[in-house]
């Protein structure tokens, strides 16, 4: 059965009315469950029994001394927080509101990365590699977080998908669906990208080729995802000015892009998002943050 639900997707270019017509059956909350556990149980068992995170399950002090134990428990707080934060509005609106989790995502990483890079002991021989990284971080966050700037991320509403899959789990099942999937197994990826900056400040080698083909795939894609954001940005900038103009719209009558990278890919941001944080895990081994990490 097919499923349409309307909705505005807003930016500071303009307001387009979507029809969000599915080519399936959206998804039962019991799948979403079941596959956000499975994963979450998995980056838990990892964490608690390769890493340092599992002195945080009997000692509190012995967390807050290991930079990585210590984030894996302030994101969990975080994550707790984000939720709470996102019920204010179920007094004026009768809904949650996890807008926020849209707003750090490109925030975070980077806050989680300089974590580390500043907890690094005195005179660590992981410190240039650390850096490297800490640094490639920040660029992306920057980068990203001017993107959604501009196109009016920070300005208030939230993302029109989020309309659309109050409709698949209406009530409660929004609620439980905001808790786990969008607060807590969001939060644990956003730590995952950032996980190989703390496994870098563990390893004792030399900045090598594998980090220098490793740094060049990340700027690379770094580069392309800003191109392929900045040629969406100038097309749809040109088709709401004709719209408000009342223009012909020629090329752009299709709503969609077709040009430049878009020539080639569908989402050539999100290939190009993908293979940024791919570059980062072949600086360290598997699993990534295990005590003998390299």
């Amino acid at each position: 059965e097919r499923r349409a639900a309307r909705s505005e997707m807003t930016s500071l270019l303009g307001k387009t009315e979507q029809t969000l017509s599915g080519t399936r059956t959206p998804p039962t909350l019991g799948m979403v469950m079941f596959g956000a556990s499975v994963q979450l149980s998995a980056a838990a068992v990892s964490w608690l029994q390769l890493t340092p995170a599992g002195i945080c399950l009997s000692s509190l002090s012995g967390c807050l001394a290991d930079a990585w134990a210590s984030q894996v428990a302030l994101t969990l707080a975080l994550s707790l927080a984000l939720w709470l934060f996102s019920l204010r509005t179920i007094p004026t609106t009768g809904t949650s509101d996890p807008s926020i989790v849209d707003r750090l995502w490109s925030i975070l990483p980077a806050l989680y990365s300089w974590h580390f890079y500043l907890r690094m002991p005195p005179g660590s021989s992981g410190h240039s590699r650390a850096l490297l990284m800490t640094g490639l971080s920040t660029a992306w966050g920057l980068r990203l977080t001017w993107n959604f700037a501009k196109k009016g991320g920070f300005s208030g509403g939230e993302d029109y998908r989020w309309a659309e899959v109050r409709t698949w789990f209406p009530g409660l099942k929004w609620e439980a669906f905001n808790l786990v999937f969008i607060c807590l197994f969001q939060q644990i990826v956003l730590l995952a990208c950032a996980s190989p900056a703390a496994a870098a400040m563990r390893s004792g080698a030399p900045l090598g080729l594998v980090d220098v083909v490793a740094a060049a795939l990340f700027a690379v894609h770094l580069l392309g995802e800003a191109i392929a954001d900045e040629q969406m940005w100038r097309f749809q900038s040109e088709k709401y000015r004709r719209k408000r103009q009342e223009e012909p719209l020629g090329p752009y009558a299709r709503g969609f892009i077709e040009s430049g990278l878009w020539a080639y890919s569908r989402h050539p941001n999100y290939y190009c998002e993908v293979m940024i944080w791919c570059a980062n895990h072949p600086r360290t081994c598997v699993p990534v943050l295990a005590q003998n990490a390299c």
